[in-house]
């Protein structure tokens, strides 16, 4: 009888049963770059690699680069890193083109209605240090398809 609760439950998209939806829940598409950066550069292909995140902007522009079966990030794709101590914390949208990407690196394809959603999560505090807090590794930090994909949606 609360509303204060019951508001805050349903803000945050929180069912009767405590559940919050998830990026796997949602629908949402998660996959490893195919390649190392090594591999790639041994064959002279350029790639979207954990190096080349940006800093300053949560948008990316590429030409549209060799496919050849591998792993690429398109148009309207997420990319966050899978490992990086200090850049857990990055993701782009693609706004315009495709490379392929390294092993590195996951992208992430959202139904068409989420993907704003999902951007948000991922800029968000609670989905920075959710990366972080589920981070593996005592080096070289690392975020595993399962922890990734139990990211919740709440915003």
């Amino acid at each position: 009888m609360d509303f204060t609760f019951h508001s805050t439950m349903k803000s945050l998209k929180i069912q009767r049963d405590g559940t919050v939806p998830t990026l796997k829940s949602e629908g949402v598409e998660l996959k490893r770059g195919s390649r190392s950066r090594a591999n790639f550069t041994a064959e002279n292909i350029e790639n979207f690699h954990t190096v080349d995140f940006p800093k300053n902007s949560n948008f990316i522009t590429f030409e549209d680069r060799i496919s050849g079966g591998y792993i690429t990030a398109n148009d309207g794709d997420i990319l966050v890193p899978r490992v990086g101590t200090r850049i857990l914390d990055r993701q782009v949208i693609v706004e315009e083109g495709s490379t392929p990407i390294t092993d590195c690196v996951y992208r992430i394809r959202a139904p068409s209605n989420l993907t704003e959603k999902v951007m948000k999560t991922l800029q968000s505090d609670l989905g920075i240090f959710w990366r972080k807090a589920h981070a593996k590794g005592a080096c070289a930090k690392f975020i595993t398809n399962d922890n990734l994909l139990s990211l919740p949606l709440v915003l």
